[in-house]
C-alpha cells in the first residue's frame, strides 16, 4: 500500500464516519427546527412534525450514502493506484460528491411528495 491508498483511503473512511455521526442526531429525532442543521427545505419548516420527518428521511439516506463510501474507502486500501494522483483523486471526490448529493435529493423528493 503506498501513500496514494492510504490517503484515499482516510479520506473517505473519515467522511463517511463523520456524516454517519452528523446523521445521527437527525435520525434519532434529537434535534429541533434551528437555522443552521439539517436538510433545509421550506416544507421542513411548516411544522415540528413536518421538520422531523423531512430530516428522519433524508438522515437514512445519509447514512446509507455515507455506509458505501466507507467500504469505499476501505477498498481504496487496495486499489493498485500505483503513482496515478489523477486516479486516488478522482477516486476520493467522486464518491464523495455523488454520495453526499443523494441524501440531498431524496429529502428534496420526500418534502415535495408530502406537500400533496
Amino acid at each position: 500500500m503506498n501513500a496514494l491508498n492510504l490517503l484515499a483511503g482516510i479520506i473517505d473512511v473519515a467522511g463517511g464516519v463523520s456524516l454517519i455521526a452528523l446523521s445521527l442526531p437527525l435520525l434519532l429525532s434529537n434535534t429541533q427546527r434551528n437555522a443552521f442543521y439539517g436538510f433545509r427545505f421550506r416544507r421542513a419548516f411548516t411544522s415540528a412534525e413536518q421538520w422531523r420527518e423531512i430530516n428522519r428521511y433524508g438522515a437514512r439516506w445519509m447514512v446509507l450514502c455515507s455506509s458505501l463510501l466507507v467500504v469505499i474507502g476501505f477498498i481504496a486500501f487496495f486499489i493498485p493506484f500505483g503513482d496515478n494522483t489523477t486516479l486516488a483523486f478522482l477516486w476520493i471526490i467522486i464518491p464523495v460528491l455523488f454520495l453526499s448529493t443523494i441524501p440531498i435529493i431524496q429529502a428534496g423528493i420526500h418534502a415535495r411528495r408530502i406537500a400533496g
